[in-house]
């Protein structure tokens, strides 16, 4: 297989599906460097290059909702592959030093998968972190003992590390909106409260000093700027990276100096420093479909709170509970994880058989209440079918997109879905509606400056639309295919955005 003019040669996996308490998560060949790596969710596909040999490798594990959660869990000082399935809260883990597999269930559809050492003895511990509650439930490899701790708030990120360098991993979250840090320090148990940060960065804590301490740092993206505050060597601000890249910290050189580091989407290409000798490395290890392998270390690099606006079919109707567990906001935030890197979560706020007036006037409230990174919204199929004017309509969604950004939102305003003439309804004339109004969509994301989600052109370039992917009975709602095409055509959109480098 090749990518980007770089050969890599697969293995068989076995399992195929379709210096601080952090150090060593990615050290894959246990040379005591991490290695590059990224991940292809489609395939479930691990592509490392170890630093040890110079050599390429490719380890099957996982798949479309399997996010990677790399760490040493066996302690033989490699890192393992291990993916986290955010539906069933399952880990399924190979364990390099005796080539197992472990599986276990920990966590729910409400957690997410934050390993770390946090009782020090050497190996990465199972724990996953709820957003809603705060709570951290660890399962502790050092005795088989649960430990569980709210520490944290719905607003709040997590930002698991050894912040004290006792050589566990501490409980830290960071507050996006304030820049605050606030860590529990395993040390002492003491509460440590930091202000670290503005909301357009994003955190990237690591040992870049090698004092054995997780230090704070933030990565802005507009700018390529780091901003780093060493425990050991005090303040330090560093030019490295551009719009278009995700960073992507590690200790590359093995120095146990954590390097900083950017990964380019676009092109797949690595842009290194080296903090042993300052020189750069730059390389192409990846394509524009896959996310760096330190994205999945920790809460802390990537990860959006989404609020999925809109009627019915945000809400999920004629999905296979007919309600938001089987509809599209959900079935996208399972694989947004799994796709990008970090932690995600989409808040369903569909309201069956609103028009897009009813959609502006609730829109404000739920932005304030839920503070939402990016809000998308898909309105104007009730509208069609009650013949609003299109100005009315355009003028509604307008109203809503400026909402969202002056809330601080990104926005991504999709298609109206189709509808169809059955056996049981006749929504020939509706149809033709929104066939005309949807040109309109495009022009509001181009003079507003967002995404389209072209969910329309998603549907209907299917074979056989009509019958594989509309519920019958109602003409007008996706049905559980249907949806997942709606998910699919979300999930493109946001990666082709984080690509463009429009935000992260």
């Amino acid at each position: 297989m090749k990518h980007l003019g770089v050969w890599v040669i697969a293995i068989a996996a076995g399992f195929v599906m379709s210096g601080t308490a952090n150090a060593g998560m990615l050290d894959y060949d246990g040379d005591g460097k991490d290695d590059v790596g990224v991940y292809h969710s489609d395939s479930g596909n691990w592509y490392l290059l170890e630093s040890s040999t110079d050599s390429q490798r490719i380890v099957n594990w996982g798949w479309k909702e399997a996010q990677p959660a790399p760490g040493d869990y066996d302690g033989d000082g490699k890192a393992d592959v291990a993916v986290f399935i955010l539906n069933t809260g399952t880990w399924v883990i190979y364990q390099s030093g005796n080539n197992a597999v472990r599986t276990l269930n920990w966590g729910s559809k409400d957690s997410r998968p934050v390993p770390g050492d946090y009782d020090g003895d050497g190996k990465t511990d199972v724990a996953v972190y709820e957003r809603n509650s705060g709570r951290w439930t660890i399962l502790l490899s050092s005795n088989g003992a649960t430990r569980v701790q709210n520490f944290g708030w719905f607003e709040a990120k997590p930002i698991p590390g050894d912040y004290d360098g006792d050589g566990k991993t501490d409980l830290a979250v960071f507050h996006r909106a304030t820049g605050n840090w606030y860590i529990n320090q395993s040390g002492n148990n003491q509460t440590r409260i930091e202000n670290f940060g503005i909301r357009t960065m994003r955190p990237v804590p690591a040992d870049y000093d090698g004092d054995g301490k997780t230090d704070l740092a933030m990565y802005e993206r507009t700018t390529g700027n780091w901003y780093i505050f060493q425990s050991a060597a005090g303040f330090r601000q560093v030019n490295w990276g551009f719009a278009r890249a995700a960073p992507a910290p590690a200790d590359y050189d093995g120095d146990g100096k954590t390097d900083v580091c950017v990964f380019e989407r676009a092109s797949g290409k690595w842009y290194i420093s080296n903090s042993s000798d300052n020189s750069a490395r730059m390389f192409g290890w990846g394509w524009n479909q896959v996310s760096p392998l330190p994205l999945y270390r920790d809460g802390g690099i990537a990860g959006l709170i989404i609020v999925a606006h809109g009627d019915s079919i945000t809400f999920g109707t004629s999905s296979a509970c007919g309600c938001p567990d089987t509809g599209y906001p959900y079935l996208l935030e399972r694989v947004l994880g799994a796709a990008l890197g970090g932690h995600y979560e989409t808040i369903n706020t569909g309201d069956p058989g609103e028009e897009t007036m009813d959609g502006l006037r609730r829109l404000g409230p739920i932005l304030a209440t839920f503070k939402p990174d990016l809000t998308l919204i898909m309105e104007g199929t009730n509208d069609t079918f009650f013949n609003e004017p299109y100005s009315t309509i355009e003028a509604n969604l307008r109203g809503m997109v400026s909402l969202a950004k002056n809330a601080g939102s990104e926005v991504i305003l999709a298609t109206i879905p189709p509808v169809i003439k059955s056996a049981y309804r006749d929504r020939s004339a509706q149809a033709r509606r929104i066939v005309g109004f949807n040109p309109r969509i495009y022009q509001i994301g181009a003079s507003m400056g967002i995404p389209v989600a072209q969910v329309f052109e998603a549907i209907t370039s299917v074979p056989g639309w009509q019958t594989a992917l509309i519920d019958q009975e109602t003409a007008n709602h996706p049905n559980d295919a249907g949806y997942r095409v709606v998910r699919d055509e979300f999930l493109r959109t946001i990666r082709n955005a984080y690509i463009d480098g429009l935000f992260y």
